[in-house]
């Protein structure tokens, strides 16, 4: 497995403040004399420049905060997150259906949604097609912090020590081959499938030392049918991956370095991915982008950018708190792979601590994007008491009565929560705008057919026309001297004319 990152120092706000001296009653002497003052006068300091005009309709708040909850009984994160991505695609539907009609000058170009993940990145996208609303999404995501670069390290680490079953076992219960707890313990109990795959990574490793670590690995993958089954599970960006970081260590063997040194350098990418340290631009995942569309950006790739409207559908989610089946501690200056039933009450708190303190990090970056206007959407539900979100309100999540039930608390949970936020709001009410789920705008146009109509009139359709391409003049080649060769060059009619 590969070696985790020492776990960085909790971030803590810290504010840096001049204080003024005040005048001692004594005059003191000074130990240099004072410069003589000099006979040219000062340029005149130019006026500051005037703020730039707002694109913002009158009457709009730089903050608009939209409660999500209908039912608290029933709303729980999949719904939850499914709502906010149709509300934000609507909200941007409405927008861009104002600017082709001219009442607001903002266009998809100046749109941005800030997500955590490319999942829930990928879900804006699909909602934005809805609308006929084209969109990129943005990342700075390195391929080694995927989890299929993980699963090719505890591959590399089985075919190097096959007697270690650990890294075989997180191999197979990982994204390459998914297999259940079931299997796993069915395994343990089979000696003879555990030879079979023991034999497996001793042939892999006699074709990494004769062929490299590119035919090994393939060798391996190919034997174990792993990329059969993506395919079959039509499993594209698993393969895709997989093949990516393959190319990357074909390229890395390539400089002579013997196996365990390979396993090393792939293990300290690994862990500099983990400390969010930006990736070369072979390491990226590329996507396509264009200026002119709706961007959908994560939130570690919009550190340092800025745009005119932001909006964050997702910030009211709680990263989950469950802790991964394996987890890797450093003890005693060693990586150790300790099952979750195994970790102590200070590994715990130790790994919830920094999860905070990242997710407020990552809440910084969201909330402060937006040039002119921030949308956030806001929801209540089983979590919320995890949410850096609440945590940032000082939201008090209520106790609960041992004679309220689930249903009874759902409702007094989110009207606790609802009620935490009005009284932020009440603090600035000049710059926020609360919207319920009876104020969201209704929309039920397809800006594509808008766009249509603008560009043809109606009942005319369009005509299409080959190009007229001029005629040229060819030769066939012929080997000759260079004085033959001037003598019957033929110019083109087009050259003749000059």
């Amino acid at each position: 497995m590969p070696p985790t990152p020492p776990p960085p120092p909790t971030a803590t706000p810290s504010a840096k403040t001049t204080a003024a001296t005040p005048p001692s009653s004594t005059p003191s002497t000074p130990c240099f004399p004072a410069p003589t003052p000099s006979p040219c006068p000062k340029s005149p300091t130019p006026p500051p420049a005037p703020p730039a005009a707002s694109t913002l309709p009158a009457g709009t708040a730089p903050l608009r905060l939209t409660w999500l909850n209908q039912d608290p009984t029933a709303d729980n994160s999949d719904p939850l997150a499914q709502r906010a991505a149709q509300w934000c695609a609507q909200e941007i539907a409405v927008t861009l259906h104002a600017h082709a009609q001219g009442k607001t000058p903002i266009s998809a170009g100046q749109i941005a949604i800030l997500v955590r993940t490319r999942k829930e990145g990928t879900l804006m996208q699909r909602q934005l097609k809805t609308h006929h609303i084209q969109s990129v999404l943005l990342s700075r995501d390195s391929i080694y912090a995927e989890e299929e670069t993980q699963a090719v390290y505890a591959l590399i680490s089985f075919i190097l020590n096959p007697q270690r079953t650990q890294h075989l076992i997180y191999l197979l219960s990982g994204c390459l081959y998914n297999h259940t707890a079931a299997q796993i313990q069915q395994l343990n109990q089979n000696e003879a499938q555990l030879t079979q795959w023991t034999d497996a990574a001793n042939q892999a490793a006699q074709t990494w030392q004769q062929h490299g670590v590119y035919t090994a690995l393939q060798q391996f993958l190919r034997q174990s049918q792993a990329e059969t089954t993506l395919l079959s599970q039509r499993n594209d960006r698993t393969l895709t991956n997989l093949h990516q970081i393959l190319e990357i260590l074909a390229t890395q063997d390539e400089k002579g370095q013997p196996p365990s040194a390979l396993q090393q350098w792939l293990g300290q990418q690994i862990q500099a991915s983990q400390n969010h340290a930006n990736p070369q631009d072979h390491a990226l995942l590329r996507l396509e982008s264009d200026e002119n569309l709706v961007k959908i950006v994560t939130m570690h790739a919009a550190k340092g950018l800025q745009y005119p409207v932001v909006y964050c559908p997702f910030v009211w989610k709680a990263r989950n708190q469950q802790p991964p089946e394996w987890q890797i501690i450093h003890q005693n200056h060693q990586a150790q792979l300790i099952h979750k039933t195994q970790l102590t009450d200070s590994d715990q708190q130790q790994a919830q601590t920094e999860q905070r303190s990242e997710d407020l990090r990552l809440l910084y970056v969201a909330l402060t994007r937006a040039e002119e206007q921030l949308n956030v959407y806001i929801a209540s539900y089983q979590h919320t008491a995890d949410s850096p979100l609440a945590y940032l309100i000082q939201h008090q999540q209520p106790e609960k009565d041992k004679n309220t039930n689930k249903d009874e608390y759902a409702h007094i949970q989110a009207q606790a929560y609802r009620q935490s936020w009005q009284n932020f709001i009440a603090q600035h009410p000049e710059h926020i705008q609360w919207h319920d789920t009876l104020t969201l705008p209704t929309y039920t146009g397809s800006l594509k057919t808008e766009n249509t109509n603008q560009a043809q009139p109606h009942n005319t359709q369009p005509t299409y026309q080959a190009t007229a391409i001029p005629p040229r003049s060819y030769r066939s080649p012929q080997h000759t001297s260079f004085t033959a060769l001037s003598r019957h060059s033929t110019a083109l009619p087009s050259e003749q004319t000059r």
